[in-house]
């Protein structure tokens, strides 16, 4: 299993995997499945696991849609995410509950990453069994990039691997949504070059980040010396496929 010599790991879901436009609702029983995975690996596998997940702002303007919001109110990226947190939150909440193990959140910004608070925060959690979830601050931000959050909170937390679940199973030599003849990468051993050659690759456009914040938060962690997982999140049980031999890119550390 790719997990056998690691103690602590972080798993990254995007908004995609989470918020389901056709029907404006969300993927409820994927994240269930997410979080059977997660306490998997904790609970039989022996693993510390952090949870980071996207969602806000998508979330966020379903919810506020389905009210009549006017639409600049919507377009307030401060007001949509702090919407929409309520229920992306509430969603996890809900599917750990079921698994009988408890949650807790912390909304973080960059700056309050590297606090030993939260550092603490974070390992008491661990000792009382149960899972840290992390999601950015919005509402107190001006920009917004969960991907290189999520490589500072598992570089600060000293986690052995980043894994970030996206709407692709990997990283690809084209957009695979628009050229059927684009190859999945299984490894990527040269991150800079990785960034130049295939960080334009768009992904689905519900949430904020792309191939680009991922390679990038990717290279944040080849640079202290820890791999980072890019597979998707839009399948049941992806860690499980993951460690089963699924498809993924696997950025190797420097």
């Amino acid at each position: 299993m790719y997990l056998d010599n690691m103690t602590r790991v972080l798993v990254k879901i995007g908004s995609s995997s989470l918020v389901d436009t056709d029907t404006n609702g969300l993927f409820l029983e994927r994240m269930h499945s997410i979080a059977d995975d997660i306490l998997w690996l904790s609970r039989e596998c022996n693993k510390e696991v952090i949870l980071m997940s996207s969602g806000a702002l998508a979330w966020g303007r379903i919810c506020m849609s389905l009210v009549n919001t006017p639409k600049e109110c919507m377009d307030n990226q401060q007001v949509s995410g702090a919407c929409g947190q309520i229920g992306i939150a509430a969603g996890w909440a809900e599917a750990f509950q079921k698994k009988e193990a408890a949650i807790g959140q912390l909304l973080l910004v960059p700056d309050q990453v590297s606090s030993v608070t939260v550092k603490n925060t974070i390992l008491h959690m661990f000792e009382y069994g149960m899972v840290p979830y992390i999601n950015e601050n919005i509402p107190v931000m001006g920009e917004y990039d969960n991907d290189g959050l999520a490589a500072l909170v598992a570089g600060d937390l000293n986690c052995d691997m980043l894994i970030l679940l996206s709407d692709v199973d990997g990283v690809y030599s084209d957009n695979p949504a628009t050229n059927p003849d684009a190859a999945l990468i299984p490894e990527i051993n040269d991150i800079d070059e990785a960034i130049i050659k295939f960080g334009g690759n768009a992904a689905s456009g519900i949430g904020t980040g792309g191939m680009l914040t991922k390679l990038k938060a990717a290279k944040a962690m080849a640079l202290v010396g820890v791999d980072t997982i890019i597979a998707s999140g839009q399948i049941q049980n992806p860690l499980r496929t993951l460690c089963k031999g699924g498809n993924y890119t696997r950025v190797r550390a420097k």
